[in-house]
């Protein structure tokens, strides 16, 4: 087996960077969940502590819109999560078939970067609902 760094390299470049993209894409959406399901934690907390009245039902109508919240950024970091590991998953094959040169490499790898990508969309999809719920008034 001849290794030649640099057509692995130039094989594996650009699904690296695609890699790389997926994985700030599920940084942001864990960021975005973990706000989203703190102040739902908050609220419930307020909820708790606060007294009867107008003050309770706002807190209540709040903690709904923000378990939407939560549960959409839950969504969209699984959805997210499947499409980082798909895109990872063919940084790896494409460099083993660069290396191994075994064409079923190349039947199992290019699915892999059209699902990957293909997912992408629905999650970033579900940052764009939660971010209209986040931005609703009242």
């Amino acid at each position: 087996m001849d290794f030649k760094w640099k057509k692995i390299m130039e094989a594996v470049g650009p699904a690296a960077a695609l890699a790389f993209a997926a994985w700030l894409l599920q940084h942001m959406l864990e960021q975005r969940y973990c706000a989203a399901r703190a102040r739902y934690r908050d609220l419930v907390d307020a909820l708790g502590m606060s007294t009867e009245g107008k003050r309770r039902e706002v807190i209540r109508e709040e903690i709904d819109m923000c378990h939407r919240r939560a549960m959409i950024m839950l969504h969209a970091t699984r959805i997210g999560m499947a499409a980082a590991i798909l895109l990872l998953l063919s940084l790896i094959i494409s460099a083993l078939d660069t290396a191994l040169k075994a064409d079923w490499l190349k039947i199992l790898g290019a699915p892999g970067i059209m699902f990957g990508l293909v997912l992408a969309l629905p999650a970033a999809l579900f940052v764009v609902l939660e971010n209209v719920l986040r931005k609703k008034p009242g």
